[in-house]
Formats: C-alpha cells, sequence, structure tokens
C-alpha cells in the first residue's frame, strides 16, 4: 500500500515537472518572439486598462478596457486607437470625441534594453495635437505600461500586453 502512494506521488511529481518545463519552453519562445517583433519595430500593444492622471473623477468600471483599444507601431507608421479620461488644459475646436485616435508616419523611435531584461521604447510625435510622446516600458513576458504624454492634456497611461 505504501509503495502505491509513493508511487502515485512520484508520478504525480513527474508530471508537474514535465508540465513546468513545457510551460518554461512556452515562455522563452514567446520571449523570443517579443524580442523579434521589437528588434523589427513591428508590434501591437492591446489595451486592458486606462489609468488616468485625475483617477479620482471617473468611473472605475470604465477604467477596464475590453481588448479592442489598441496601439499599432510599424516601421514607417504608428496607428493609435485609445480611448481618454483626464483633464484638457485647452479645449481643441472642431474635435469630434475625446479619444486619441490617428495614424502618423511623422514618429522617431527610440529603444533600449534595461538590464533587468525590460524594454524602454520612446516614440515622439510630430505634428500630432492628441499626443507628442510616447513612452512603452516592455517586460519580457510581455506584460506592457504605456504612457501617452500630449501638450494641452493630462498624461494618462495603460496597462496591455504586446500581441504576436
Amino acid at each position: 500500500m505504501k509503495a502505491m502512494k509513493k508511487i502515485s506521488l512520484v508520478i504525480l511529481l513527474s508530471l508537474f515537472l514535465l508540465t513546468s518545463c513545457l510551460t518554461q519552453k512556452e515562455q522563452i519562445a514567446y520571449q523570443n518572439s517579443i524580442s523579434k517583433m521589437l528588434a523589427k519595430n513591428q508590434f501591437t500593444f492591446e489595451a486592458q486598462r486606462a489609468n488616468p492622471m485625475s483617477v479620482n473623477l471617473i468611473n472605475p468600471q470604465l477604467l477596464q478596457l475590453d481588448g479592442s483599444y489598441s496601439v499599432k507601431i510599424s516601421a514607417d507608421t504608428l496607428k493609435c486607437y485609445l480611448p481618454y479620461f483626464g483633464v484638457a488644459q485647452q479645449a481643441s475646436y472642431g474635435t469630434h470625441g475625446n479619444s486619441l485616435n490617428f495614424i502618423t508616419t511623422h514618429f522617431t523611435l527610440q529603444k533600449s534594453e534595461e538590464k533587468n531584461g525590460n524594454y524602454l521604447i520612446n516614440l515622439q510625435i510630430e505634428g500630432q495635437p492628441l499626443a507628442n510622446k510616447m513612452s512603452l516600458s516592455i517586460s519580457p513576458s510581455g506584460n506592457t505600461i504605456l504612457t501617452v504624454n500630449s501638450v494641452n492634456r493630462d498624461a494618462i497611461s495603460f496597462f496591455g500586453d504586446l500581441k504576436l
């Protein structure tokens, strides 16, 4: 009886270790694909939660996003489709809505890898009144924080993931 319990325990532990190894291999493959995307400057950030500076003025349920908001970066184009919650210091004339919704080819991208394995990407955007700077902090697992700065609005950050 005791031998059967020991064998069952050994089999259970072996399966657990095998599952952990597969998960670790998948994580390494995912990290490699993130590195490749970043090397090509082609990736998509999918926002899952907004974090405005004036968080106490916003209904917390609105801050949880449904996954339809994103920033897509390719070698020569930046497509931004994000909501905006915050305070504008100056209202723009003739705007339709409050979102960060634009496409531009006038941007510069700088990236660096930090000692802890995180990537830091800074985008300087020219001629865009909705956002003049974006910063992405990307963990090796793909968890990302995006901060958007504007000339006439409070900054806002978003939490989400990089999508392959």
